[in-house]
């Protein structure tokens, strides 16, 4: 899953998501939700909340996996709310979970949200411990793109 979409992908997305039942609808709920995190966080936290309905006819590694995702959406919410103990709380969990499923992705962008989380707390040393972890979890996961954002070259 990239970091950031385009709003033209969005709204590609949002016009091709009627038409998708089962498990590709989960798939792009999930993308959807990601990628609004940062523009739109009502319709950010709706987008999982319809996809859980649909989670009964994934297997249980894309449950997982959905869930840590979901995880990582409200951590970021929290933290664009100022709300910093919620928001590292699920920072953590969502790292734990993606760590779980060995899923380097997932855990570079529980780190990200960590090393935010610790830069507005006022912990900046915290956070010089994260980037370079994210960075070099996003670069074994083939995201390269990812790590020179994350402050990997």
């Amino acid at each position: 899953m990239e970091l950031f979409a385009l709003d033209a992908e969005l709204t590609e997305w949002e016009a091709k998501l009627p038409s998708l039942t089962g498990l590709a609808r989960l798939q792009l709920l999930a993308q959807l939700a990601w990628h609004l995190r940062q523009r739109d966080g009502r319709l950010a936290r709706q987008r999982p909340s319809e996809a859980r309905n649909l989670l009964p006819q994934a297997v249980p590694a894309t449950r997982r996996r959905f869930g840590a995702r979901a995880l990582l959406i409200e951590g970021e919410l929290s933290w664009h709310g100022g709300e910093l103990a919620p928001a590292a709380r699920y920072a953590a969990n969502a790292l734990d979970a993606f760590a779980l499923l060995d899923d380097a992705l997932g855990q570079a962008d529980a780190l990200w949200l960590q090393a935010w989380i610790a830069i507005d707390g006022g912990q900046p040393a915290q956070a010089d411990q994260h980037l370079p972890a994210a960075a070099q979890l996003a670069r074994s996961a083939g995201a390269s793109l990812r790590a020179q954002v994350f402050g990997g070259v």
